[in-house]
């Protein structure tokens, strides 16, 4: 749904409580000092799905960067979210709590809960523990929200339009509350008008409206310097040319590749041309072994547009071909922010975390957008790099389910700071230390009340609020063709994950 931010630059406040917790991470890094404790760079990417060369989700994808980020460290392969949209996700990570817990569900409605507390947010419980917690972009979902000492709230959903590049029609014009780009087209007697996108494909959720996502994509004929996550790196880099007495934590949220996918110029170029790229491995018969709910979940235009009205206007390989070069910019942006980090006096000593709110179908399931149980819209990226003068482990893959809440308690361990007695994941300093390591974990998954996703090592169960369910091996079935749950010889595992869920939904509330 929509996850837009204003274009506030909001500079608020925080008290600092200035606390002395110094700790031990049993080897991974030594006993240090107050002004010796480790810096944070936590870059947060909107919308990003296993489309990167280091998790091989699309082979045409480039992203160096990013792929040299998982090299200085760890990358968890099967890492899921808390919820696969924007507010509920986000509202996870940063409380360490279950959207079970939290009441905060999904983007809408009456699930869109409240926010928990502030002083159990990581950002305010890292500054009442001596951290100059600074953040720009989109970092929680929203603005205004006073959790960062210096927060720059860019608005990048719809640039990187100006009123001289984009013409609206005089009803648009009037519209306060229209900032992009949208063309009407009149239809014939009887019938509605189309609001029409700039690529010519118009939105069967956002007729006759101004409101909405817009379900567009293309090169821009800008400079990078009017796109926002240019704009939020180019922040980021002046803060790391900052030096400070206290710790740092540094919150740099992009938000392509969220859509509209729009991506300058020079990023379309670095993709395949648009008729050699290869579409997402799809099964067209993969709904037929799904009950009623699933397929309508796989069907409806929830957070972005049809896969049917894609493949009639024949804009899938385009559609793709822009997601890739999204992430070709935002793989540009990280790599100017770690040359940044690299050159500074921060390089020494700073913990790199980067990670997705959650993934993003581009046509697997027949769908598209996330808000799905499937692996698609669950699984995201995460990589941790611990900092250059520590001894560690680098370059290695960690297949173990993990959970975005396990974030929380990760940072905490890493500062020294005591463990918060609220937050619900577990620390993944073990696997940092033994990425090998098998752990048998389960992590959860909520798509709104009563509908959950189960993700172990080679296993995932679904189960919706009606009872309906799902069963896949991830194993042999990484893409979840098969659904396993009506087959003889799975009933032992099937009823042994419906325990699982149970026990966790249990101790999650």
């Amino acid at each position: 749904m929509n996850c837009s931010m204003n274009c506030s630059m909001n500079r608020l406040a925080l008290p600092l409580l200035l606390c002395c917790f110094v700790a031990s991470l049993d080897g991974l890094s030594p006993l240090r000092a107050e002004d010796q404790r480790p810096h944070f760079v936590f870059i947060a990417v909107d919308d990003l799905n296993d489309w990167i060369g280091c998790m091989g989700g699309h082979p045409q994808a480039k992203t160096p960067n990013i792929d040299r980020l998982a090299q200085r460290g760890i990358l968890f392969t099967n890492a899921h979210c808390a919820a696969p949209v924007c507010l509920a996700s986000r509202t996870a990570v940063l409380s360490g709590r279950y959207p079970q817990t939290t009441g905060v569900l999904s983007n809408w409605g009456a699930e869109r809960g409240k926010a928990p507390p502030k002083a159990q947010q990581l950002p305010v419980r890292l500054a009442a523990n001596g951290y100059a917690t600074l953040g720009a972009g989109k970092i929680f979902h929203g603005s205004g929200t006073p959790f960062f000492q210096d927060y720059f709230d860019t608005e990048q959903r719809w640039s990187p339009f100006t009123s001289e590049q984009v013409k609206y029609t005089a009803q648009e014009q009037a519209s306060k509350g229209t900032d992009h780009p949208r063309h009407r087209i009149q239809a014939g007697p009887g019938q509605r008008d189309w609001v029409l996108p700039l690529n010519g494909l118009p939105s069967e959720r956002n007729a006759d409206t101004n409101d909405g996502e817009s379900f567009d994509w293309g090169p821009t004929q800008v400079s990078d310097e009017e796109f926002g996550d240019t704009r939020i790196t180019s922040w980021a880099m002046s803060k790391l040319a900052e030096p400070r007495k206290e710790p740092l934590f540094l919150g740099v949220g992009y938000y392509r590749p969220h859509i509209p996918l729009f991506a300058p110029q020079q990023d379309f170029q670095d993709c395949p041309p648009v008729q050699d790229l290869r579409l997402p491995n799809v099964d067209e018969h993969d709904l037929n072994d799904l009950g009623p709910v699933g397929q309508k979940v796989a069907l409806d235009a929830i957070t972005a547009g049809t896969h049917s009205l894609v493949v009639k206007h024949q804009q899938w390989q385009s559609a793709a071909l822009a997601y890739l070069a999204c992430i070709t910019y935002v793989d540009r942006q990280v790599g100017r922010l770690m040359q940044a980090l690299d050159e500074s006096t921060y390089a020494e000593n700073t913990w790199i975390i980067l990670w997705s709110d959650h993934g993003w179908h581009l046509g697997e399931k027949q769908h598209w957008g996330k808000w799905t149980p499937w692996r698609q819209s669950t699984r995201v990226p995460l990589i941790i790099v611990p900092p250059r003068n520590q001894q560690a482990i680098r370059g290695a893959t960690c297949a173990e389910a993990v959970s975005l809440v396990d974030v929380y308690p990760t940072l905490l361990e890493i500062a020294g700071i005591a463990p918060a007695s609220h937050a619900q994941g577990a620390s993944l300093v073990p696997l940092l230390k033994a990425p090998e390591q098998q752990t048998e974990r389960a992590v959860l998954t909520t798509v709104g009340a009563g509908n959950y996703a189960l993700s172990t090592r080679d296993w995932r169960y679904i189960r919706y609020s009606t009872g309906e369910e799902e069963l896949y091996d991830i194993a042999t079935d990484p893409h979840e063709w098969t659904n396993l749950v009506q087959k003889a010889q799975f009933k032992d595992k099937r009823i042994e994950l419906q325990q699982k869920l149970d026990a966790t939904i249990i101790g999650r509330r």
